[in-house]
């Protein structure tokens, strides 16, 4: 699957619902997994949250609350975000399929980055994410905000893998930002249109969290943008996750 060599860990992946003819393989499979799926992580953050709670079995079981599928018009790539709880932590598990392909990603939100739209972020001082559609960084409050683009590049401190700081620069994937009908479930009351936009981010820094994701969520027509959240995390290798589903 061409997924990054550096592991959050082993998923195990427990999928309520009936039986279907599918293996982790299927990308069939990672679609639409309901809330209320349960979700066991035991890797090396889950095992330091697991040796705080008393759990000797070195894993923790997380739930999925809510998911979001974003497909851009285009049709070349598919997002299935689930937003998942335990330990007393909020991760988003994240599905990226491209075809018969899929890359799987851990998050977890980016510490001093509060969520909110494009106004919010521009007030808490992070500007520097977005650029104007013209490119040049200093005209950006001549434009609209709801026409802003994400930046192609940042710098932000982080861990290398020595837990010394450093700053790590990370750059836009590519196509590039994609944006398109979000649905989610639960649906949200009194939106019955949503529209997304996903930025992911790399970096090559030697660090256990290389990836960055930017996903904002709301109504098409606000000219301040919709609701933003930053995350940092890690590709999941697949040969890590066993999941299965259960009767």
């Amino acid at each position: 699957m061409g997924l990054l060599d550096n592991l959050r860990g082993v998923a195990r992946i427990s999928v309520g619902g009936g039986a279907r003819n599918l293996t982790e393989e299927n990308p069939d499979f990672w679609r639409d997994l309901e809330p209320g799926t349960i979700v066991d992580l035991s890797d090396y953050q889950a095992m330091r949250d697991a040796s705080k709670l008393g759990n000797e079995t070195l894993h923790v079981d997380y739930t999925i609350t809510s998911m979001k599928y974003v497909q851009p018009p285009e049709g070349l790539v598919e997002y299935y975000l689930y937003d998942i709880e335990g330990a007393g932590e909020n991760l988003l598990l994240t599905v990226k399929i491209v075809g018969d392909v899929f890359d799987i990603f851990i998050y977890f939100p980016i510490s001093g980055v509060e969520p909110g739209n494009r106004l919010s972020f521009e007030q808490q001082g992070f500007d520097w994410l977005f650029i104007p559609v013209n490119g040049i960084p200093e005209m950006l409050p001549d434009f609209p905000r709801n026409e802003w683009l994400y930046t192609q590049e940042f710098f932000i401190p982080i861990d290398d893998k020595l837990n010394n700081k450093i700053d790590g620069k990370f750059n836009l994937k590519a196509p590039g930002e994609l944006t398109g009908p979000c649905r989610q479930n639960p649906p949200v009351s009194g939106l019955d249109t949503m529209i997304a936009t996903v930025a992911e981010y790399c970096t090559e820094a030697d660090t256990m969290n290389p990836e960055v994701l930017l996903l904002e969520v709301g109504n098409p027509d606000n000219e301040d943008g919709g609701l933003i959240k930053a995350y940092i995390g890690v590709a999941v290798d697949l040969r890590n996750v066993e999941a299965f589903r259960t009767q």
